[in-house]
């Protein structure tokens, strides 16, 4: 069976349709359709928040996000124990898509952080994600 994708669905090779089941359970429907667009087993599209690069860091870093379409955006550092360390972006509005922040390892009153972990937290649209990253002096 050409194409076969164990991960869901997925178009075959002459518009055939195969949805992998669990086991040895699998279903293949002949179709005519040769794109699948705006399917509805598609996720709709969501914030992205990249993890940061490099990780771990020294002096600097860069976290990435993705955002579906134009939002307020907040993006924070907080240590280990949950206080912030440094506001990025602070209700910001920002366009829709791609977009990149660098952190350059200090506080919000200029001065180094410590050596330790870290959390990124970016909330926009009333969506929140949150990952860890790594400085190492």
């Amino acid at each position: 069976m050409p194409n076969v994708n164990l991960g869901g669905p997925t178009l075959g090779q002459i518009g055939v349709l195969v949805i992998c089941g669990t086991g040895t359970d699998v279903r293949a429907y002949r179709t005519d359709v040769t794109q699948v667009a705006g399917s509805p087993l598609a996720s709709p599209p969501r914030l992205a928040l990249a993890q940061n690069i490099p990780n771990p860091f020294n002096p600097a870093t860069e976290i990435g996000f993705n955002l579906p379409e134009p939002a307020v955006v907040t993006l924070e550092v907080f240590d280990a124990q949950g206080k912030r360390v440094q506001a990025l972006i602070t209700e910001e509005a920002r366009a829709a898509g791609p977009h990149r922040v660098r952190w350059d390892g200090r506080d919000e009153r200029g001065a180094p952080a410590a050596s330790g972990a870290y959390f990124y937290r970016l909330a926009a649209n009333r969506e929140v994600e949150t990952r860890k990253m790594l400085l190492v002096k």
